[in-house]
């Protein structure tokens, strides 16, 4: 899901329920709005307000490709993919408390870290595979996660964590280049993998696989081989499939 959208969704929302309450006054409470109004009155609503809007709830500007509201976006199709700058620097909050910093990542000869959002569907629905991904890791690669917007959405992260199943590092806040690469994430969930360094190693997932095993396991090995270590291999389900 691209983030700029989510913001343009939520502020659909609020304009939606303000029409739909009459609190311009000019509408009459036995009124029926019909859908069609509705949208089209939104959708003339953002074009005016837009900007105002997202300076006061948002902190400011969409980028300039946010897109229409009549959902032009394939949110199935799986944007380019693209290569992210290291976290070799920087000190960041985890969900529930304590510090996180590249040293963290020294133990480790890959990191993988899932960036995800409360309001992001395939997010939540990978993060039991992610969960149980997790509990089959050997000792030398970690996998972590960071909320994007536990500030818009206080409690909730904990919630969906919980839910899933997954009991590891959650980041929230930071500085530095956890901030930078925070700011470089156009579409959730992604996922980077970073040395014991914080260097980024090859490119990005930018979208939800449909077997996040296999796909984490390939970008792990490509990781390993790239840093001249052995292989790792798990355990796959039953099943046959991963996660």
């Amino acid at each position: 899901m691209k983030r700029n959208r989510m913001a343009a969704s939520a502020l659909c929302i609020v304009f939606a329920a303000s029409l739909l309450a009459g609190c311009n006054g000019k509408t009459d409470s036995a009124e029926v709005v019909h859908k069609e109004e509705l949208e089209q009155y939104m959708k003339e609503y953002l074009d005016k307000n837009l900007d105002s809007y997202l300076d006061k709830y948002f902190g400011g500007p969409l980028d300039e490709n946010y897109g229409d509201l009549e959902g032009e976006e394939d949110m199935g199709e799986e944007p380019e993919r693209k290569e992210f700058g290291s976290l070799k620097s920087f000190q960041a909050d985890q969900l529930g408390g304590g510090k996180f910093t590249q040293e963290d990542f020294a133990k480790y000869d890959v990191t993988v870290i899932n960036f995800w959002s409360t309001l992001c569907g395939p997010c939540i629905d990978e993060l039991p595979a992610i969960a149980g991904f997790a509990e089959k890791l050997p000792g030398n690669v970690q996998i972590i996660t960071v909320c994007l917007d536990t500030d818009a959405m206080p409690g909730e992260a904990e919630d969906i964590l919980e839910k899933a199943g997954y009991k590891g590092i959650t980041l929230t806040n930071g500085d530095g280049d956890f901030k930078a690469v925070c700011d470089e994430i156009q579409y959730t969930p992604t996922t980077i993998f970073v040395d014991k360094e914080g260097n980024t190693i090859g490119e990005a997932i930018t979208s939800a696989p449909e077997d996040l095993e296999d796909a984490y396991m390939q970008y792990i090995n490509n990781t390993l081989k790239a840093l001249g270590k052995p292989e790792i291999s798990i355990e796959k389900n039953k099943d046959g499939k991963k996660g």
